[in-house]
């Protein structure tokens, strides 16, 4: 099977001399068509860095990123944007709705782009899957945050891009609106291949692989399982999650 993404001895530094912060040190990956790939990893570890290289919306101070053989480094940033616009979907936590455009033209305008043709009816199909038929002639102002999440959702899906990237997703969004949105993103991710940033750990523990990163660096890699066995980081983060967890539901009840 192809890698669809690979990052090979990728770094990113920003400042110069005193002041340089090097916010990753030798990423190495290889995705493959169809996994589901998850990052986590504490506060300031290098999480977002990582996924805006990995997506083409920064390029590394060295290394190569490559998306289909493409090597981001190698190309202009109008190249690199629209290699990124073509390949890559992204579910990011604030949606980057256009907005003066309805859903409907949001949509259409990616249709447009993608010169695709497909017809209202398939899409007026896709809304109704996830449950936001009605809003299509609503501006991005006029809807809940859990609303916009389902909307950036459908477009991703209607983009058919080789690459998805979530960034937690479902973070301000209220239970029931969390729970759409799961669901939004479980049909999305059918057959696609899908890197998500997580902080609530049980959203990932199906993921054929689990990068945990620190300081730049990733501490550990595997399932659920391997890490919990092999990985003291992430052992002690879902310890902690699962604490919380308890906690929470203790006061709720």
């Amino acid at each position: 099977m192809k890698d669809i993404l690979h990052m090979d001895k990728v770094t990113k530094s920003f400042g110069k001399g005193r002041t340089e912060v090097q916010a990753l040190k030798g990423i190495d990956l290889r995705v493959q068509a169809g996994e589901f790939i998850s990052i986590i990893g504490p506060s300031g570890s290098g999480k977002s860095t990582f996924l805006t290289i990995a997506g083409g919306l920064q390029s590394s101070t060295t290394g190569t990123t490559k998306i289909n053989t493409v090597d981001f480094n190698q190309l202009s940033e109008k190249e690199r944007s629209k290699v990124r616009f073509k390949e890559v979907g992204f579910i990011l936590q604030a949606s980057n709705l256009i907005p003066y455009l309805t859903v409907k033209e949001q949509l259409k305008l990616v249709d447009k782009i993608n010169k695709k043709n497909i017809n209202q009816g398939k899409i007026d199909e896709m809304l109704d899957s996830l449950d936001i038929l009605e809003l299509q002639d609503k501006y991005p102002g006029e809807l809940s945050g859990g609303e916009r999440q389902r909307i950036t959702i459908a477009r991703a899906m209607l983009k058919k891009a080789s690459v998805v990237i979530l960034d937690e997703a479902t973070a301000y969004a209220d239970p029931e609106n969390e729970a759409l949105i799961q669901e939004a993103i479980s049909k999305l991710i059918s057959g696609k291949t899908l890197i998500v940033v997580a902080h609530r750990l049980n959203t990932i523990r199906n993921a054929d692989q689990i990068l945990v990163v620190a300081d730049g660096k990733i501490a550990g890699c595997g399932t659920q399982n391997e890490l919990l066995e092999n990985c003291p980081l992430y052992k002690k983060m879902w310890e902690n999650y699962s604490d919380a967890v308890t906690s929470k539901t203790k006061g709720e009840s």
